[in-house]
């Protein structure tokens, strides 16, 4: 066999071993798209009547834009946030002083203040009993604890929370209040934002499943198209 042939020969076999590879990463990934959209369809499109996911009507009022900001990581670093709900507070009564309250706590929870964050949570949730409101506020909140609970724990104490926490909601429709209610349907339509951001921040905690569970939320992730 002249030199030639030989050199003719290994690089067949080396584009040989890069097609293989290359279509076995296609592959996966192809797989990993597929599953993932299937799985995580039950939230993205299943909870609320409607389109909520990737959609924005742009009828949030400023406290309801900062709300959803302060649900990002870095909040508390934020002086434009913070200085925002320094000037802010009020006494709970009615939706805008919730949606003040919930900022706070949110501001909270990201510098770990979490005794605090949950004091305010709990009077917010007296309040929403008591006007009948959409609870998908304090669920964002409680949602945005529940990560910042995950990220402290170990890996296996985490995957096993995460896990119970997301069947937790698929059963229940949220982690203390149903959100799959008349009101929240209503405001789904209104205000899809906040329903988007929930399906954003529950994708957060998918990540940190098991395998399967991680799919889904990297999916959800690699596809959404909202940001504040």
């Amino acid at each position: 066999m002249t030199g030639l042939s030989k050199f003719f020969i290994g690089f067949a076999l080396v584009v040989l071993v890069v097609l293989v590879v290359v279509g076995g990463v296609v592959f996966l990934s192809f797989k990993v798209s597929g599953d993932g959209e299937r799985d995580s369809r039950w939230i993205r499109e299943g909870m609320w009547k409607g389109g909520y996911f990737n959609r924005s009507r742009g009828r949030l009022d400023e406290d309801e834009v900062v709300n959803i900001v302060s649900l990002k990581e870095g909040a508390s670093k934020n002086q434009g946030l913070l200085n925002y709900v320094g000037s802010k507070k009020c006494a709970l009564g009615g939706a805008g002083c919730v949606f003040k309250t919930l900022t706070a706590a949110n501001v909270l929870i990201d510098a770990a203040e979490f005794e605090n964050a949950l004091r305010l949570l709990e009077g917010v949730r007296r309040q929403v009993d008591l006007e009948g409101l959409c609870p998908i506020g304090l669920e964002l909140s409680l949602l945005n604890y529940k990560v910042a609970q995950l990220t402290k724990m170990s890996s296996q104490k985490a995957i096993s929370e995460a896990e119970s926490t997301v069947e937790r909601i698929k059963e229940r429709g949220g982690l203390v209040k149903d959100l799959r209610v008349s009101s929240c349907d209503a405001m789904a339509r209104d205000k899809p934002e906040f329903f988007h951001e929930y399906v954003v921040l529950v994708s957060k905690v998918m990540r940190m499943g098991g395998a399967r569970l991680f799919k889904s939320g990297y999916y959800v992730k690699s596809i959404n198209k909202l940001d504040y």
